[in-house]
């Protein structure tokens, strides 16, 4: 195998393909190639290229390329040598993501953001303004009946103030209208091949619905990588920081270095399910196939992850009563780290589930 250091533009402009096409077939001619380059904000656009063509290519993950404290020289041709030797070494890791699905899922999750900033433009404006709903919680089905009242010619609003408000409020209705689209959109995705047998894998955990699931399945992709859960832990940036020195170990919070996107989903999902709302009425976390789908193919998964994620469950529980409000960010870190564990044992059974 033939090591090559190639210098590419931080974006890959479609007049420039046709060169290095040229240019790929005549080194080709000495042997095979393997290329590699570093992520960027050119996204995928060199790798399909390269795998059209026909040639083994890798997006390595920028913070993940080890780097020598005392070179203090940065410039591309350098940058070029040290990864195509360390990517022949196989020190480099390799970003695995389906670009376009993962896309539209973080594309749900910038609308939910989107979403939250239109709520707060709206209580903060109705505040200044004297309105505060009083009867119960914000967001619930009557605080929307309420705000939605305020937008008829009868609001005690001023006129310039209903103007405004109608605004804030039409923002908002539109967001919610493009986040159920997409939640359509990423149900259907769901139901692709490639993705159908990782998502309802992952749904066999409580507290992980259709869009917490697509999201771990677009993030992580290849779960086999992982080889102890320990190496997962690492990846969501769920490991405790560290400064050790002699027979002193002393451990401070979450490094929160890894992907947060998975991190979220996988903490929102044990405080879910561990809440005593949740314990109340365990329908709502009832997980399975829709009425209609085949069972058999989620069986083998499913005698995994119950027992897995039960003891995780009630440590959990028992936990916040202990700790209460305050302390439950903590132990939902570390119960999401078990759970996380249990996803691997889940996908270590995946061949054997009947397909």
């Amino acid at each position: 195998m033939r090591c090559n250091a190639l210098v590419a533009l931080p974006e890959i402009p479609q007049i420039y393909l046709p060169k290095l096409k040229k240019w790929m077939e005549r080194v080709a001619r000495d042997g095979e190639i393997r290329a590699c380059y570093e992520a960027s904000g050119a996204g995928y656009v060199l790798h399909r290229a390269l795998a059209e063509w026909g040639y083994a290519c890798d997006v390595i993950a920028p913070s993940l390329i080890p780097k020598r404290s005392g070179v203090h020289r940065k410039h591309d041709k350098r940058d070029a040598a040290d990864m195509a030797r360390l990517y022949r070494a196989g020190e480099l890791v390799a970003v695995r993501a389906d670009e376009r699905v993962r896309d539209v899922v973080r594309c749900r999750e910038t609308f939910q953001r989107e979403i939250l900033k239109s709520r707060h433009y709206i209580l903060k404006f109705l505040a200044r303004r004297g309105f505060v709903y009083r009867e119960g919680t914000n967001g619930c089905t009557p605080h929307l009946k309420w705000l939605q009242q305020l937008t008829t010619d009868g609001s005690p609003l001023a006129t310039e103030d209903r103007l405004v408000y109608r605004e804030y409020h039409a923002l908002l209705m539109y967001k919610l209208q493009r986040r159920e689209e997409l939640d359509r959109q990423i149900e259907r995705l769901a139901e692709l091949p490639t993705l159908a047998p990782m998502v309802k894998q992952r749904q066999c955990f409580r507290g992980i619905s259709v869009h917490s699931a697509m999201v771990l399945a677009t993030e992580i992709v290849d779960w086999r990588r992982f080889e102890r859960p320990a190496q997962l832990a690492c990846y969501l940036g769920l490991i405790p920081r560290e400064d050790s020195s002699g027979d002193r170990q002393p451990l401070g919070s979450i490094t929160k270095a890894g992907n947060s996107h998975c991190r979220h989903v996988l903490v929102h999902g044990v405080e879910l399910s561990a809440s005593p709302a949740d314990e109340r009425r365990p329908e709502a976390t009832a997980r399975g196939p829709a009425p209609g789908r085949d069972r058999s193919r989620l069986e083998g998964a499913a005698a995994v992850a119950c027992p897995v994620q039960s003891p995780v469950l009630s440590e959990a529980a028992a936990d916040r009563g202990r700790a209460g409000t305050r302390g439950l960010p903590l132990v939902c870190y570390a119960r999401t780290r078990a759970s996380a564990g249990g996803m691997i044992r889940v996908m270590v059974v995946r061949r054997a589930v009947p397909r």
